[in-house]
């Protein structure tokens, strides 16, 4: 992650509570994918939902994405310190 984007991240996620979510679940995802990658040889069933989860956290990374280039989009056009978002607060 850059370093613009690394702060955009850390700052939606202290003022929008709906990205706050996106990256809890994204984190929770991502640490029940790290106990089926400690698994020498999956059965299909995990494999299964190992695959659930990657889809998940795929789709949670683009929604993050499309958060983090909407706000970057807003700050652009109305200079440096525009306001957060409506309904966004710190």
């Amino acid at each position: 992650m850059a370093t613009r984007e690394a702060g955009l991240f850390t700052l939606l996620k202290t003022a929008n509570p709906e990205f706050r979510r996106l990256a809890e679940r994204h984190s929770d995802i991502d640490q029940k994918m790290v106990q089926y990658d400690r698994i020498y040889y999956l059965t299909s069933e995990q494999e299964r939902k190992l695959k659930e989860l990657q889809k998940q956290k795929l789709a949670l990374q683009d929604e993050m994405a499309r958060i983090i280039s909407q706000y970057a989009e807003d700050q652009g056009r109305g200079g440096r310190y525009r306001p957060l978002p409506h309904g966004w607060s710190m």
